[in-house]
């Protein structure tokens, strides 16, 4: 075990310390959304309960293969699901 030293003791007389462990913790948590404090969401909750669809621009780039064959797994799995129930 590591002895206690003169320096350590100094630290606990430091005021700016003292000060500052006299200050109360916070008694409501805030969270900054858009420039503005509000009240934060629940530590079991996600930002967003459902999130903003993603639109894409009429002027986007066409799908690469990669794409396309990302959104055809997921609509073949849509419409089995869909069939199951």
């Amino acid at each position: 075990m590591v002895p206690l030293t003169a320096p350590f003791f100094r630290i606990l007389l430091d005021p700016v310390l003292k000060a500052r462990a006299e200050i109360a913790p916070p008694t409501a948590f805030v969270a900054l959304e858009d420039g503005k404090a509000v009240s934060q969401k629940p530590f079991d909750r996600t930002h967003h309960a459902i999130s903003r669809p993603e639109v894409l621009p009429d002027t986007h780039e066409p799908l690469t293969l990669a794409e396309e064959s990302f959104i055809n797994e997921l609509e073949e799995r849509m419409i089995h699901a869909e069939e199951s129930n």
